[in-house]
């Protein structure tokens, strides 16, 4: 009975944990992110993404950093935009810095020194991405 008892307590207090980590996860974080976003709610988005990230280790991908970098910026908030910014040029494989440059949502950073810096940054990594393909070995035929 003893056994029983104890059994049924870890049982009960791993439910319990799980329901407090459970809405933790980076993708539900994200989730209400894009809700908060799609409904401009900057500030709110903002708070999402980042609570993602810190659930991921701070890790995320690509396009969410983007949104983040995006609310940020759109709040005025040109510190936390660029951080997401730099994020994304110097640990992601992403190169689109005419897409980055054409996003409205990030305007208000042009006149930002460390604009110009970001867009440098991803003009390298992608010309180092088309020097590699340019000089790689040709394929061997049979």
């Amino acid at each position: 009975m003893k056994k029983h008892i104890i059994t049924a307590f870890i049982l009960l207090i791993s439910i319990v944990s799980f329901a407090q980590n459970g809405g933790t996860d980076y993708s539900a974080f994200i989730q209400k992110a894009d809700i908060s976003y799609n409904n401009k709610q900057y500030l709110e988005a903002a708070n999402y993404y980042s609570k993602a990230f810190n659930a991921n280790s701070n890790m995320g991908k690509v396009k969410d950093r983007l949104k983040s970098a995006s609310c940020w910026a759109l709040l005025n908030n040109n510190d936390s935009a660029f951080y997401q910014l730099y994020r994304i040029a110097k640990k992601s494989p992403y190169t689109d810095y005419e897409e980055l440059q054409a996003n409205k949502s990030f305007t208000s950073l042009h006149n930002d020194k460390r604009w110009n810096d970001i867009i440098s940054i991803m003009q390298n990594r992608k010309q180092e991405i088309e020097d590699q393909i340019k000089n790689a070995p040709a394929p061997i035929s049979n």
